[in-house]
């Protein structure tokens, strides 16, 4: 599935989605170094990356997010930068938002947390 059909506000809400998947990331991986997951279940090579891809992430949508509520006609020239900065094989906001639901389900297995949204 790609976002090209879908409306501004609808690519608006999948870019505010991704920055809420990506957060959510970083909070239980913090928790997990902050001792709330099974010890032996502790990969701190996982947890190092996956903390410094999230932290990119947010850290590409975070200027953006303002400019979308005050403009989101600006919607899809928002996911083409996004998209060209972050890369990774996405070709849309569909595909990171789908990437961090699947990283989050990977971690809850990982983890054995309860990952909530």
């Amino acid at each position: 599935k790609t976002s090209t059909g879908l409306s501004n506000q609808e690519k608006v809400r999948l870019i505010q989605e991704l920055h809420t998947l990506n957060t959510h990331i970083m909070k239980c991986l913090d928790d997990c170094r902050g001792g709330s997951c099974d010890p032996r279940s502790c990969d701190h090579p996982y947890i190092i990356n996956t903390s410094i891809v999230a932290k990119h992430r947010l850290e590409i949508i975070q200027p953006f997010l303002a400019q979308l509520e005050n403009n989101p006609n600006k919607a899809m020239t928002v996911e083409k930068r996004i998209i060209g900065e972050i890369g990774h094989n996405s070709s849309s906001i569909y595909d990171l938002v789908q990437q961090a639901k699947n990283e989050l389900g990977k971690m809850e297995k990982k983890f054995h947390l309860s990952v909530e949204e």
